[in-house]
């Protein structure tokens, strides 16, 4: 094995650095997703929600979450995926901060 096989790449640390992010976004979102059913004992007394309004709740939140899937798809192919990666998390984490 000569020394220009045995180094590796510089842009493989790059990828598996850009990787490991998107990787800990897509968990993070999909836990995200999860905390109302989670989260439904202390919604449901907290807001005295019966099965009914809370089934609303879980409705609307999913129809609204399926309405933007197509919109948003057309928006990243328009500016690009690492631009629209960035401003996603960059959006998520704000509206995350903002309600606690």
């Amino acid at each position: 094995m000569t020394t220009a096989e045995s180094r590796r790449p510089a842009n493989d640390n790059k990828r598996w650095r850009v990787i490991s992010v998107l990787v800990f976004s897509s968990v993070l979102n999909y836990l995200d997703r999860q905390l109302l059913p989670a989260a439904a004992p202390l919604l449901r007394r907290e807001f005295a929600l019966a099965n009914r309004d809370y089934g609303a709740l879980l409705s609307a939140f999913s129809l609204s979450y399926a309405a933007f899937a197509v919109p948003a798809g057309l928006w990243l192919d328009r500016i690009g995926l690492r631009r629209g990666i960035r401003a996603a998390v960059a959006l998520w984490s704000l509206a995350g901060a903002a309600t606690g």
